[in-house]
């Protein structure tokens, strides 16, 4: 029986390969009798054709579409033909699809055609897929001014909601919740339920991180009816499995395992069922049914290895782990932690393997803009040498003719001039020395913030979670040691209290090394946490105010600045007597400025640039292109202002 199945399968699956090669060979055989426009129209739904049957073949058909478009001055053939060609490419080279995506919604949207905003979206899934979140967001913003441009609302509503989707994704839940919102007031009553039922969901997410419940449960009640009401099944039992989540972040377990029951229900996927069999273990261990916990807990490890599903089945191990720890059976929870916590190191590496690939990829590709600008610079320089060339052969020329007939003017003249040259090549001497000294200063101030970033990483990825393991190990051991060295248990909490301080010394040396908040979230959230940490043990109140800081700058820009805003905090609080302090930052056309005020003793008649704080702070602002204003008044405080050029 099952044989007669098997090439059943075979047979439909052939069946449907015939068909599609058939609709490509016919689309093939239809365009030899085209007119030009209508061929290239053609190559596109063959390149469309193969990308359906994920076939790299459909790659050689959108480049003839591309080229016979610019043969017959067919724009839009070349912005649409791109778009295949990305959406094939993406199979083999993701980066390069990227590219693809990027330029065709570039030539789209200048024909304000209605594909616009296809290639910007793409390449924002691409980049969401890597965890590359700003690039994301900004594919995604350029895919959303492109679809309010050409009108189409429903685009506008699904973009809007994956902004707020990365944002969430970003731990930014307040900024999620408003673009869900805004995306709903682009879509009518009635109209694209599925699209208004999926941000209606997304922000039930956003509440529910934030941990306020009430507006978690009333927008997934929405998406649940209206998903319901148009038989998504999918969606359906993914929401009532997030609504048995925060009923069971509440407590409340009966209600989580209620709607984890529906969600299983109507869940048609195998690979959504181990998470719902491994919530509904915890809902049975914290209910104290552990015989059931145990058989939902086994049947999510047994799913998860068939699917391959490895952080399920790393999670499925913790509970299992959980499941020992209340039976008291210290030995099988030691074995199941050991296998969680295998795994999950497992998990850890395989995903920082993947961080070094995307950080290869962005070298790559960063050397590559690098060469191209370097080719072009060497172009600008040798024509700009051509035409200094042409110049002096022309004075040269012009000095000889007039020495025949004014040769006093023209030594003086000479003279003027040899002067002047002179003057120029010592200038050109100076700006390219003071020129290698800077470079070498921004050298030396990367080497540290690299350095910084590395030894911060290794500390906190490595160093970190080693003391973690080893902490909850000693823990799982302590009982198995007491039983036996009843004596020990104080001197066994000494070891324990010393891991857990030893691995609270490390996050901090970590952080402060290299601020979690400023690589993931940006300056606004590292200056609170800065500012909050730093005056945390001292009697000097703070505030912090900040406008047009949306958008992320250049990397070097945000750590220079937060450098500099370090030095000047600990300059406050180590020699002001302050009371207070206020810091603004704020973004105009053309600069970020930050100001740093305080109610302290002011400096004295000795120079603020002598201190060695102060040097730095200087050598950091000539690397950016900035420049400070300190203003000071003994007795009344001081305020130092700090401009950094953007363009």
């Amino acid at each position: 029986m099952r044989s007669i199945l098997f090439v059943f399968i075979i047979q439909i699956l052939w069946s449907s390969l015939l068909v599609g090669q058939s609709k490509i060979d016919s689309l093939i055989m239809a365009g030899r009798d085209l007119e030009r426009i209508d061929k290239v129209k053609n190559l596109i739904n063959i390149s469309r054709q193969y990308f359906i049957q994920e076939d790299t073949a459909g790659i050689r058909y959108a480049l003839e579409a591309i080229d016979l478009s610019r043969e017959i001055d067919y724009h839009p053939g070349v912005g649409m033909a791109t778009l295949f060609l990305a959406l094939n490419t993406e199979f083999v080279d993701t980066a390069q699809a990227i590219k693809y995506f990027m330029l065709s919604s570039d030539t789209l949207l200048a024909l304000n055609h209605d594909w616009a905003g296809y290639g910007y979206e793409n390449a924002a899934r691409i980049y969401q897929g890597r965890a590359w979140y700003p690039e994301a967001l900004d594919a995604a913003l350029k895919a959303l001014r492109t679809y309010e441009i050409v009108g189409d609302s429903v685009q506008y509503a699904k973009t809007a909601s994956a902004i707020g989707y990365i944002n969430d994704l970003m731990q930014n839940y307040r900024e999620s919740v408003r673009w869900q919102k805004k995306a709903l007031t682009w879509l009518k009553p009635g109209e694209a339920p599925d699209v208004i039922g999926l941000i209606l969901g997304r922000i039930d997410i956003a509440y529910d991180e934030l941990k306020i419940y009430d507006s978690a449960h009333f927008y997934n009640d929405r998406a649940i009816q209206i998903f319901d009401e148009i038989e998504d099944y999918y969606y359906l039992s993914q929401w009532y499995s997030n609504k048995a989540n925060t009923y069971m972040k509440q407590g409340e377990m009966s209600k989580a395992e209620e709607y984890l029951k529906q969600a299983l229900q109507f869940s048609k996927m195998e690979t959504e069922l181990s998470i719902i069999y491994i919530n509904l273990g915890k809902v049975y261990l914290e209910t104290n049914r552990y015989q059931q916990a145990r058989k939902m807990i086994d049947s999510a490890i047994y799913r998860s290895k068939i699917h391959g599903e490895q952080g399920h089945l790393s999670e499925a191990y913790f509970r299992k782990y959980e499941l020992y720890k209340k039976l008291d059976n210290d030995k099988l929870a030691l074995d199941n932690y050991i296998l969680y916590s295998n795994l999950k190191d497992s998990l850890l590496n395989e995903k920082k393997s993947e961080q070094v690939a995307d950080m290869r990829v962005r070298y790559e590709t960063e050397q590559k803009e690098k060469q191209l600008l370097a080719e072009r610079a060497e172009k600008e320089r040798l024509a700009k040498e051509k035409a200094l060339a042409d110049i002096r052969l022309y004075n040269r020329n012009k000095w000889i003719v007039g020495i025949s007939s004014i040769s006093l003017i023209i030594i003086l003249s000479a003279l003027a001039f040899g002067q002047k040259k002179q003057r120029k090549i010592q200038a050109e001497k100076d700006a390219a020395i003071i020129m290698e000294r800077e470079k070498g200063i921004k050298a030396v101030f990367d080497a540290q913030e690299e350095e910084r970033q590395r030894i911060a990483k290794d500390l906190h990825d490595g160093m970190g979670q080693q003391i973690s393991a080893v902490k909850i190990h000693l823990q799982g051991l302590k009982k198995v040691v007491l039983e036996k060295v009843p004596g020990q248990k104080n001197e066994f909490d000494n070891i324990v209290d010393m891991v857990s301080e030893t691995g609270s010394d490390i996050r901090t040396i970590s952080h402060q090394m290299m601020p979690r908040a400023l690589t993931e979230l940006g300056l606004v959230a590292a200056f609170e946490d800065m500012l909050e940490k730093s005056f945390k043990y001292h009697k000097i109140e703070h505030s912090f105010e900040h406008h047009g800081m949306e958008e992320r700058f250049a990397e070097h820009i945000e750590i220079g600045l937060y450098r500099i805003a370090q030095e000047l905090v600990n300059n406050i609080i180590k020699h002001s007597g302050a009371g207070k302090v206020d810091v603004q930052l704020m973004k105009t056309a053309h600069h970020c400025v930050l100001i740093v005020e305080d109610d302290g003793k002011g400096i004295s008649s000795v120079d603020p640039k002598d201190g060695i704080g102060m040097m730095n702070i200087n050598t950091r602002l000539r690397t950016l292109n900035g420049e400070m204003d300190m203003e000071s008044d003994n007795g009344k405080g001081t305020t130092a202002t700090i401009r950094i050029a953007l363009t």
